[in-house]
């Protein structure tokens, strides 16, 4: 089998939740179920809600946009769908991960356990019960050194935060700041707008807090990765998960694109995005085509689709195509 052959499972940001995104698995798959049963006590060292009530809950009582619950509940539900894949028959040979994906793709390679990525997501959740000036994250229509220029001046109040193409770039910031930067690019033509994230990660504002989350994560334990692991911190492999690091998830700028350019060129060419809706997958596509090359990238979940038939296909789709190969 070449490396070609093998799989790499991604990981991505908050964005892609949704109500009752766990409620299918939990009723109808053991491991699945058991698996959330664990995250949720490693959760209640932390906090009192219970998890599975949170991602069975429907439309009307979903707190899944309060930021002290989505991080450790989609957390949860990645390492959940991980175990789930490799319960039946599916293991990755490698991750990525787009900013705090990076605590279930940790898990996933080796580096923590169980109850670290649930410590580092709770972490990240602990973070809202700061008071900051107001901020926002937005999308942007245009690469990453346009968006440089787009923001020249205003370092202390907005950052480029997150690359997910050539042409698709997310901004953060001070609330206004953010806004004024949208309005000169519209005036430019660039689409963009703003996205459903209650603090400004990847920037400035969050500056502040470093000091707290690394002293929250004093006692995480880690050790060399079992598997390659590809941080979008750096755009490379990451080995070991640090709280340093950690932080650095949080707070620096997140490269996914140049990740997936790197683990394209590396040989990795299937991929399973662990999320509940596809938030990486177009990107993958887009460095491929960069590249010249074919990925076979894949949602493991989707919004609106059966939890259940969503995870047959991808369980089919991949472990028999490596079967036969």
């Amino acid at each position: 089998m070449t490396g070609r052959d093998r799989i790499a499972f991604l990981f991505s940001a908050q964005g892609t939740q949704w109500p009752g995104m766990g409620r299918e698995l939990i009723a109808d798959d053991a491991t699945f179920r058991s698996v959330i049963a664990r995250c949720e006590e490693s959760i209640r060292r932390h906090y009192e809600w219970s998890l599975s009530d949170e991602l069975a809950a429907g439309e009307d009582s979903c707190r899944l946009h309060d930021p002290r619950i989505v991080q450790p509940a989609l957390t949860s539900l990645q390492i959940a769908l991980t175990d789930t894949l490799v319960d039946r028959g599916l293991p990755p040979d490698a991750v990525g991960s787009l900013s705090m994906g990076e605590a279930a793709g940790a898990y996933t390679a080796g580096m923590i356990g169980l109850d670290d990525a649930i410590d580092i997501a709770c972490s990240t959740a602990k973070l809202a019960e700061t008071t900051l000036r107001s901020g926002l994250m937005a999308f942007l229509a245009a690469s990453w050194s346009d968006c440089t220029a787009l923001i020249a001046g205003e370092s202390d109040r907005a950052a480029v935060a997150v690359e997910l193409g050539r042409q698709l770039t997310v901004i953060s910031g001070e609330q206004q700041a953010i806004r004024d930067i949208l309005e000169r690019a519209s005036a430019r033509g660039i689409a963009g707008g703003p996205l459903p994230l209650a603090q400004a990660y990847h920037s400035p504002d969050v500056a502040s807090l470093g000091a707290g989350f690394i002293e929250r994560l004093s006692g995480l334990r880690s050790r060399r990765a079992t598997i390659p692991s590809y941080s979008s911190v750096t755009g490379s492999m990451q080995p070991v998960m640090t709280a340093a690091h950690s932080w650095q998830i949080c707070s620096a700028p997140s490269r996914f694109y140049t990740l997936a350019l790197t683990m394209i060129a590396d040989g990795w060419t299937r991929f399973v995005e662990i999320t509940p809706h596809p938030m990486l997958t177009q990107s993958v596509r887009e460095a491929a085509m960069q590249l010249g090359l074919t990925v076979d990238v894949h949602p493991v979940m989707q919004r609106g689709a059966s939890a259940n038939d969503c995870l047959a296909e991808t369980v089919q789709r991949f472990r028999d195509g490596l079967c036969l190969s």
